[in-house]
């Protein structure tokens, strides 16, 4: 007992306030399939508008993932800085944004190029005999999809993480090199 304090009373209202229940089912899969849709779109887009420059893309980062890798770790890195160094002063913002533009399609063109390649690796593992770039895109872009479905985030963290490192960054590195040895190939020979 507290001296005193013989006659307190304790005021307030009970209420019960109900916690927020998952999305529902509908709801998840309505969001899977939007972003299934995104996917399959953007990668459609580059399937038709690019289709030699994609396999291009593909073989390279397929068959020399660490040097992608190293160039796509690279241009993670150097673009965005190149992009803000350019801003600094004051005749470089229009360059500064056109590369920090140029660095964010590179990016979402990376992502869907690694959802390709991701779904091209699991039609090689399932050995389907009719495989074409677009079953690849079609299989890459619902396991891409349904990551977003996963309920705990630390798994959905680890998945996304490995497949940003694993298919995302070596894919920027193929488009890197592929744009270098385009900017190379258009270069005029030189006279002897």
């Amino acid at each position: 007992q507290i001296q005193g304090q013989d006659k307190v009373k304790v005021g307030g209202k009970i209420a019960q306030i109900p916690i927020a229940s998952p999305q529902s089912t509908q709801a998840q899969f309505r969001t899977w399939l939007y972003q299934f849709l995104a996917l399959l779109v953007g990668g459609a887009g580059l399937i038709i508008l690019l289709p030699k420059k994609l396999h291009s893309v593909i073989e390279t980062v397929t068959t020399k993932w660490w040097p992608s890798l190293l160039w796509g770790i690279g241009g993670l890195i150097i673009l965005p800085l190149a992009a803000f160094f350019m801003a600094v002063t004051l005749i470089g913002i229009p360059i500064g944004l056109i590369t920090f533009a140029g660095y964010l399609v590179l990016l979402y063109a990376a992502g869907l190029v690694g959802q390709i390649i991701l779904g091209r690796f699991v039609t090689r593992r399932l050995n389907i005999a009719r495989r074409t770039i677009w079953l690849d895109l079609l299989v890459g872009a619902a396991l891409i999809s349904l990551i977003g479905l996963i309920p705990i985030p630390g798994i959905a963290f680890g998945i996304i993480t490995a497949l940003f490192f694993g298919l995302i960054v070596p894919s920027l590195g193929g488009l890197l090199q592929w744009w270098r040895g385009f900017f190379r190939d258009q270069q005029p020979a030189r006279p002897s």
